[in-house]
């Protein structure tokens, strides 16, 4: 309640909130892409419009394609979509340190059934290709004071020699269908 100059009585005035509800659409699609992931997706839990507006395509095909460089983007879309295939990228590159870790503990074990989990680790790791070459090479180059040990390293150089040579002998063999 306020005394307003040059009136006699007293009124009363609603308090001032701030709120995302003025803003138009457009606006708060630029406000969106200033936030991280994790915090987008916790807007997207605030109401029905706001969920909506952070479940833009086009501002999690921003995201991905700022998180992501390999594999190179064709024109399309992912088929499910760029928010689910961020989170799908996301799960995968959350997978990998564990299973170089793993991949360096059975390379220490003897005897043939190491040697059979080292294949199926290997396979695993050899099936999520480019889309995890990035962080394999951030990996390999890690120090010992950002959590990566000289073992990890090398393990991490392996994989991202071996996923390189995969996608070249990939690129080889499509040139050489179309050249039949």
């Amino acid at each position: 309640v306020e005394q307003r100059a040059g009136m006699g009585s007293i009124c009363a005035s609603p308090p001032m909130e701030p709120t995302l509800s003025l803003l138009q659409d457009d606006i708060l699609l630029v406000v969106l892409t200033r936030l991280p992931p994790k915090a987008l997706c916790s807007v997207r839990a605030c109401d029905r419009r706001l969920c909506g507006l952070a479940s833009d395509p086009s501002l999690w095909q921003l995201l991905h394609r700022q998180r992501w460089t390999q594999p190179a983007l064709t024109a399309g879309s992912p088929v499910a979509g760029w928010l689910a295939d961020y989170a799908r990228r996301h799960a995968q590159d959350a997978q990998l340190p564990a299973q170089l870790r793993a991949l360096h503990a059975a390379a220490r074990k003897p005897g043939p059934a190491a040697q059979a989990e080292r294949d199926i680790i290997w396979q695993r790791l050899m099936s999520m290709g480019m889309e995890v070459y990035d962080l394999t090479c951030r990996l390999a180059v890690r120090s010992d004071s950002e959590g990566g040990s000289a073992a990890e390293r090398a393990e991490s150089q392996k994989l991202a020699q071996g996923i390189n040579q995969s996608d070249v002998w990939r690129e080889w063999r499509a040139l050489l269908q179309r050249a039949e």
